[in-house]
């Protein structure tokens, strides 16, 4: 299993839910600057296209931002099919820009 995470380490969900998680579980964890992923949104779907990773997630703002900001020319780089979980958390869930996600993308 490889899980992707751009959270800061001292966010409770990058910390727990990545780190130590992955730790534990003894998976592949792929990290990403927080500032890199706020600049470029595309790099953290690059590299869960890339690595094939199978688990990632965040705030409800990031699959907003992507949302915004992947173009298509972006999205014709990237197969997010190998994703078997990415969740949203840590801060008020918008069903709306789940959907809105899962549609894109």
């Amino acid at each position: 299993t490889r899980i992707c995470c751009w959270l800061p380490l001292f966010h409770d969900m990058g910390l727990i839910g990545f780190i130590v998680m992955g730790v534990f579980a003894g998976v592949q964890v792929f990290l990403l600057s927080p500032i890199d992923f706020i600049k470029k949104p595309f790099r953290w779907l690059k590299v869960i296209s890339d690595k094939r990773v199978e688990i990632s997630g965040g705030p409800n703002f990031a699959f907003e931002l992507c949302i915004r900001k992947v173009n298509p020319e972006m999205m014709r780089e990237i197969d997010l099919s190998c994703l078997k979980i990415i969740f949203s958390g840590a801060e008020p869930v918008r069903p709306q820009s789940v959907r809105d996600f899962i549609n894109k993308f």
